[in-house]
This record gives structure tokens, C-alpha cells and sequence, in this order.
């Protein structure tokens, strides 16, 4: 997690505990933000807005970039684009699935964003097969801040609060789209509510969190996994 993007948190409320994975390496966790209970029976009634940080991102770039992706996924790569994101998976040779994750484009670079504690391992497995290519692998997961924003309403009010941030009013309105507001990254998921994952640099991201603030309330990353169900 950058260190800057948690602090900010925290003067929002945020309560963080440490977790340690299976390559020793610690990551602060954010728990709640003051009740834990209360914030996991807001959705999907409510609008909610959550830190995604315990979510991990590999960022894949070079020319052979996506060749490379295309050799080693099950979808066609080819398809992902700065505009529209992708659902794929990485099987080992005997075609067990090893991880699934979306990938999104930013800036010419590949981000597959997966479980925090699959950056290693993943990595790991994919460099072993770069060889010759012009490829670099490298775990970005402090790199970009990113959180999630998700309620009835979700659409029109980052609608509303882009413009207001950024002079644009759009959000992304299918499945799997991608709208670039200055560094954000805004990705249109799929629910039974309106729900939007965003990657960005450190000062757009607090601009919009604090926008979307007004509308949403704060909550941890349970309250955001119930709304995968």
C-alpha cells in the first residue's frame, strides 16, 4: 500500500491491522472504519466507497508485452484495450488454474489485478518463461491507488462528481469498460448494482475519494467481497 495513500486513510477513520503471507513479507490490511458491523450490512442497499489496496497488481510492459500475455492466458489479449478491460486466467501445463484476474491497460502497459497473495508466486511462474522476449514483470501494487465505489445510485453520482473533480461527466456504462478521467482508471463491473473499481496516481484518487465521500459511506473490504456473491 503506498504509505501516503494510507496515511490519508487513516485521517478518514480507516483501522488497519498487518498481515503476513506465505513469502514472509508483511501488508497492513485495512479493518474498518470505526464499525465493522454497521459497514457490512450497508450494501447493496446503500452506496459504498472501499479501499482496495489488499488487491495486488503486476504490471507487464516492453513491445512484446502482449505476445507474450497471449502465449501465457486463457483469453485473447488482443481484446484488452485502453477502453475495455478483460477477465482471464493463467493455467499451469497441465491445465490447473493457478489464478484468474482482470487486466487492464494504462499508458500502453498491462495491470493484472489478482489477489495480493498471488503477486509472488505468479511473478515468479511468468518470468521463467520471458527468456528473449522484451518484457519486463514487475509487482505494482503500490504504485497505483485503488478503491471501488458500488450502490444504487453509483452511476449518476460519479457521473455527477467527475464533473465536478475533472470537468467530465461520464462513468463507464457496460460490463468490463474503461473511462480515463486525468490519471484514474474507472472500470464498470459486474453486479446486481452499479460497481466501479479505480486505479490512479496518489492526488487524483484523494480528489475523488473525498467527492464520492459526500455520497457514500467508508467501508472495509468485507462489505466490497459480499458484493461479489
Amino acid at each position: 500500500m503506498n504509505p501516503a495513500w494510507q496515511d490519508f486513510l487513516q485521517q478518514q477513520g480507516a483501522e488497519f491491522m498487518t498481515e503476513t503471507f506465505a513469502d514472509g513479507t508483511v501488508h497492513p490490511r485495512l479493518q474498518s472504519f470505526g464499525n465493522a458491523n454497521r459497514e457490512r450490512r450497508i450494501p447493496p442497499q446503500g452506496n459504498i466507497i472501499c479501499d482496495l489496496s489488499h488487491i495486488g497488481l503486476i504490471r507487464v510492459s516492453g513491445e512484446d508485452a502482449e505476445g507474450f500475455l497471449q502465449n501465457q492466458f486463457t483469453n485473447d489479449i488482443s481484446q484488452v484495450s485502453e477502453q475495455r478491460s478483460q477477465l482471464s486466467g493463467y493455467c499451469n501445463h497441465k491445465g490447473r488454474l493457478l489464478a484468474n484476474f482482470r487486466i487492464i491497460k494504462r499508458n500502453g502497459d498491462f495491470y493484472l489485478r489478482l489477489s495480493r497473495d498471488l503477486v509472488a508466486p505468479i511473478l515468479k511462474k511468468l518470468r521463467m518463461y520471458v527468456l528473449m522476449s522484451k518484457v519486463a514483470l514487475e509487482d505494482a501494487s503500490s504504485q497505483l491507488v485503488h478503491f471501488g465505489f458500488s450502490g444504487p445510485e453509483a452511476d449518476k453520482i460519479l457521473a455527477k462528481r467527475t464533473e465536478k473533480s475533472f470537468g467530465s461527466n461520464n462513468a463507464p456504462d457496460t460490463i468490463n469498460e474503461i473511462i480515463q478521467h486525468q490519471s484514474l482508471s474507472l472500470i464498470r463491473l459486474p453486479g446486481v448494482v452499479p460497481r466501479y473499481e479505480i486505479f490512479g496516481e496518489l492526488e487524483d484518487a484523494i480528489t475523488l475519494w473525498q467527492a464520492l465521500d459526500v455520497d457514500g459511506a467508508a467501508v472495509s473490504h468485507q462489505s466490497w467481497q459480499y458484493l461479489n456473491i
